[in-house]
C-alpha cells in the first residue's frame, strides 16, 4: 500500500510539472511518460493526443474509427514493453492498469497506466526508448523518471533512446 500511495504522489508531481513547463497545450506528436519505480515495483504512464495513436481525434462512430480505435488501443497494451525497453536480466513484466480516451471539446487524448514489476532490481541498468517503432507519429515523448532517489528526465524523440539508472 505504501508504494502505491508513494508512487500515487510521484507521478502526480511529475505530471504537475510537466503541464506547468508545456501549459497545457495540446500538440499532435507530442506525449508525456513517467516511469517510478519503488523497489521490483513500478508503474509506466502515457499520456497522447489521439491523433498520434489511431489518427484521428474526433468521437469514433463510424465502424472504420471504431475498428482503428482498438485495433491501435491493443497494439498500445501489447506493445508497451517494446517502447519501453528494460534489461532482459530484471525480468520484468508489464500489466495494464487502463487505458482510456478522454475528449475534451474538438480534441482528444489517450492515457494510459501500466504497472511494472521485475525480478531483479533496475537501479544500475538501462532504459531504452522505441516508441516511435510502435507509434510513428509520436515524434517528442518527455520522459521522467523516478527510481527510489535517482530521478531522470529525457526527451525520446527517436528510437533507441537509452537512460542509464546511475547517480
Amino acid at each position: 500500500m505504501r508504494l502505491f500511495s508513494l508512487m500515487a504522489v510521484v507521478l502526480g508531481f511529475v505530471f504537475q510539472a510537466s503541464a506547468q513547463h508545456h501549459g497545457k497545450s495540446h500538440v499532435h506528436g507530442a506525449g508525456k511518460m513517467s516511469i517510478a519505480f519503488e523497489g521490483l515495483a513500478g508503474k509506466v504512464t502515457l499520456e497522447s493526443p489521439s491523433e498520434s495513436i489511431f489518427g484521428f481525434e474526433h468521437v469514433a462512430k463510424k465502424e472504420s474509427d471504431k475498428k482503428k480505435q482498438t485495433a491501435a488501443l491493443e497494439k498500445l497494451e501489447k506493445s508497451i514493453s517494446e517502447m519501453v525497453v528494460f534489461d532482459p536480466k530484471l525480468e520484468c513484466i508489464f500489466k495494464k492498469e487502463s487505458i482510456q480516451v478522454n475528449t475534451e471539446g474538438k480534441h482528444s487524448d489517450v492515457d494510459a497506466s501500466f504497472a511494472v514489476a521485475c525480478k531483479v532490481d533496475p537501479v544500475g541498468s538501462t532504459i531504452t526508448f522505441n516508441i516511435q517503432k510502435v507509434f510513428g507519429k509520436l515524434t517528442d515523448v518527455d520522459v521522467q523518471i523516478l527510481f527510489g532517489d535517482i530521478q531522470k528526465s529525457v526527451e525520446a524523440t527517436k528510437n533507441g533512446i537509452a537512460v542509464e539508472l546511475k547517480k
